[in-house]
């Protein structure tokens, strides 16, 4: 793990400063970033996350969402592709942060990321925020509902 800029906690107090950690990709096509601000830890995920980076993104997040977060923001905007383990991982990440009574947000879900979100189910699992309606859903699987 490469750690670009990390300021940590003066005791149990929240983070007072922006704390950013850049790590090497989990997995060869994963490229994640830690945002920690106060109560707040957001986790900015781009490219394709799959059984290689899933469980690794999973055990990330979780060592950083220590009981001072409140809230943990997952950012999906720049999330190209997730299968079953990327499904696994956010599913791991709710129930720990759902454990310290914290709240786990799906943000911007875009194209394929977003469908497989809607067609697991997920999405009525875990909080999501930010997708587009022409994101749900593929067209074809749009147009298979209609029938």
């Amino acid at each position: 793990m490469v750690v670009v800029s990390v300021k940590q906690p003066a005791g149990p107090e929240p983070f007072s400063e922006r704390a950013i950690a850049m790590v090497n990709p989990p997995g060869p096509g994963l490229d994640v970033q830690f945002d920690r601000s106060g109560h707040h830890l957001t986790v900015y995920l781009a490219g394709q996350l799959d059984l290689v980076g899933g469980p690794d993104l999973a055990s990330q997040v979780i060592k950083r969402a220590d009981r001072s977060v409140e809230e943990v923001w997952l950012d999906l905007s720049a999330l190209s592709y997730c299968d079953s383990a990327g499904l696994a991982a956010f599913l791991a990440i709710d129930e720990h942060v759902a454990g310290q009574d914290a709240l786990t947000v799906l943000y911007q879900p875009r194209g394929a990321a977003s469908t497989v979100l809607s067609v697991s189910g997920i999405d009525h699992q875990v909080r999501v925020i930010g997708r587009r309606k022409s994101d749900a859903l593929t067209p074809a699987l749009n147009r298979a509902s209609t029938v």
